[in-house]
């Protein structure tokens, strides 16, 4: 059979390349961390009653140190691997942008849903995540608490459709980006001073707290509770089959 020139033909015909090995090439492997590969972005807003948010960078260190604990992939388990983030206190309500690995972002958010009453922290909702990004430059965290007063505001005027909500959250989404890479590079009393400035010299970029009001009102976004009941373990099968083929009635699942 190995001599039928047929056969040795078709063993000459290329191998084509499987959707696998197109997507590790795309993906670049060298240049990914083994244990956490993959980079989050996602962007907070809620309520609270707190004196100040600047305890949520302890929090975060906190997740940081459990999520390598968790990871049987980490070789270094006491790595000082950290979030970055922008946040921006109005005194009753805040947005954060929060960027980082994976693994971290998940950990931190699951963190800041289970310390919520200590954090004085209420409704807080998820207005935007992708678990797709590519994040550079050394982790920082930004804690403003001094904004613009053509930024705030005591409650919403009029209301919002769907779209309107969408186009605020890009918006106001490229604002804090765009407010993160401005002091990416400070540290230490710079960084103080960046961010008691910043509503003097970045007042563009900062979103408005009415946006906040809406975002919280909308029915859109899902809390932290509801993310963490989604996402951090598997749904509860009645029968093993169930793993590989959907149930009979999934609405009793």
């Amino acid at each position: 059979m190995d001599t039928d020139p047929q056969v040795l033909k078709a063993k000459r015909f290329p191998e084509r390349k499987s959707l696998l090995d197109v997507v590790l090439k795309q993906y670049n492997v060298s240049t990914k961390n083994a244990a956490n590969p993959f980079a989050m972005r996602v962007v907070l807003c809620g309520q609270h009653s707190a004196d100040s948010l600047s305890s949520l960078e302890d929090v975060s260190h906190e997740a940081c140190v459990k999520a390598d604990l968790t990871n049987p992939l980490a070789s270094d388990q006491n790595s000082e691997e950290s979030l970055s983030s922008v946040i921006i206190d109005y005194g009753e309500r805040f947005i954060q942008l929060v960027e980082g690995f994976e693994r971290h972002v998940m950990y931190y958010l699951w963190e800041v849903h289970y310390q919520q009453k200590t954090l004085k922290i209420e409704k807080c909702h998820i207005i935007f995540l992708d678990d797709d990004v590519e994040i550079n430059g050394t982790p920082n965290w930004i804690y403003i608490n001094k904004v613009p007063p053509s930024v705030v505001c005591s409650s919403a005027s009029g209301e919002r459709n769907e779209e309107e909500i969408a186009d605020g959250v890009v918006q106001d989404l490229k604002m804090l980006m765009d407010l993160a890479a401005a002091g990416k590079n400070e540290s230490g009393a710079r960084k103080s001073a960046f961010a008691d400035g910043a509503k003097m010299n970045f007042t563009k970029l900062f979103p408005k707290e009415e946006n906040i009001f809406h975002y919280l009102s909308f029915k859109l976004f899902l809390t932290l509770q509801e993310y963490e009941k989604n996402f951090k373990e598997f749904p509860n099968y009645t029968r093993d089959v169930e793993i590989c083929h959907p149930p009979e009635d999934p609405l009793k699942i």
